[in-house]
C-alpha cells in the first residue's frame, strides 16, 4: 500500500468518524425524551399513556444504537490516528486484526462498507429518535386543556 493510499483510508476513517460524532447529541435527545415520558407518566396527568410507553420503548433502540455508534466513532478514530502516523500500519491488517480481536471471521470488508454500515446504525438511531418525538407530539395533541 502505497503513502497516497493509507493518507487516503486515514481520511475517508476521520470523515466517517467525524459523522458518526452526529449520533452524541441525538443520543443525549433521546434520553431526554425517554426521561420526560417518564416523567408525564409518573405526574399522571391526563394524557394518554400509549404514545407515552411507546416512546419510551422507542429509546430502548435508539439508545442501542446510541452506544453502537459511538463505539465505531471511536473505532474510527483510532483507526484515522494509526494510519496517518505510522507508516508500517496498513488499514487492511488492522480491520482484519479488528475482526479477529471480535471474534468474526474475517470477511473482508472494505473500509467503505464499514462507514457504510456504521451509516445505517446513524440513520437507525436517527429513526427510533424521531419516532420517539412523534410519540410525544402525539401525547402532547391529546392534551385536556382547561378551558
Amino acid at each position: 500500500m502505497t503513502e497516497r493510499e493509507r493518507v487516503d483510508a486515514a481520511a475517508r476513517a476521520a470523515a466517517c468518524a467525524d459523522l458518526l460524532a452526529l449520533g452524541r447529541p441525538l443520543g443525549r435527545a433521546s434520553a431526554a425524551l425517554a426521561l420526560f415520558a417518564l416523567a408525564v407518566l409518573l405526574l399522571g396527568r391526563e394524557i394518554p399513556a400509549l404514545p407515552l410507553w411507546a416512546s419510551l420503548l422507542l429509546a430502548l433502540p435508539a439508545q442501542y444504537h446510541a452506544l453502537r455508534v459511538a463505539y465505531d466513532e471511536r473505532v474510527f478514530r483510532r483507526w484515522s490516528g494509526l494510519w496517518l502516523h505510522d507508516p508500517a500500519a496498513a488499514p487492511a491488517d488492522t480491520m482484519a486484526a479488528f475482526d479477529c480481536a471480535l471474534g468474526l471471521a474475517p470477511a473482508g470488508r472494505s473500509l467503505a462498507d464499514r462507514c457504510r454500515g456504521a451509516r445505517r446504525l446513524l440513520q437507525r438511531q436517527l429513526i427510533a429518535t424521531v419516532l420517539q418525538l412523534a410519540c410525544l407530539v402525539a401525547a402532547a395533541l391529546y392534551i385536556r386543556w382547561p378551558y
